[in-house]
């Protein structure tokens, strides 16, 4: 009887321990940091990556929308670019992906010579930082082999 019970509250916990996931406003809520790469001839190897924080997210369950604040930064020539923009984003939570695209800039440094801020929009899938038990990732690889990525994990 009393491995039974044993048995009984174990599975009880295991299956409480298995639902008791973070929800997706506690989730997106937190600040990300993470970088961006893109195709551009003027960086050695053709290849240009800015650094990237998401920050002051409001989630909106009844909707699964967000606005949110995103930073840039870049480095050229030894000179330091920032940017920083209003996001707006929806959450599909059958795929377990973000998707996000600026709303308005609010503050930019002028980028040097041809380049130039873009607006963005992404596509990212929500996964699970297995390298950092109870962090995740936000992640799009795009078929050129550039990617973006964010992590909540502060490094």
């Amino acid at each position: 009887m009393q491995r039974f019970l044993l048995i009984v509250l174990y599975c009880i916990s295991t299956l409480t321990y298995a639902t008791e996931a973070v929800s997706y406003k506690d989730l997106l809520e937190r600040q990300w940091y993470g970088y961006s790469s893109f195709s551009a001839p003027v960086f050695q190897g053709g290849i240009g990556r800015t650094y990237e924080r998401l920050y002051d997210v409001q989630y909106n369950e009844a909707d699964d929308t967000f606005w949110a604040e995103a930073s840039s930064m870049i480095t050229i020539g030894g000179q330091e670019y920032a940017a920083t923009a209003q996001v707006v984003g929806e959450v599909n939570k059958s795929s377990h992906k973000v998707k996000f695209h600026t709303y308005k800039r609010l503050r930019s440094n002028a980028l040097p010579g041809s380049l130039y801020w873009i607006n963005k929009s992404v596509d990212l899938l929500i996964t699970k930082d297995t390298d950092h038990p109870g962090y995740y990732i936000l992640e799009e690889i795009a078929a050129d082999g550039t990617e973006t990525v964010y992590t909540d994990r502060d490094y």
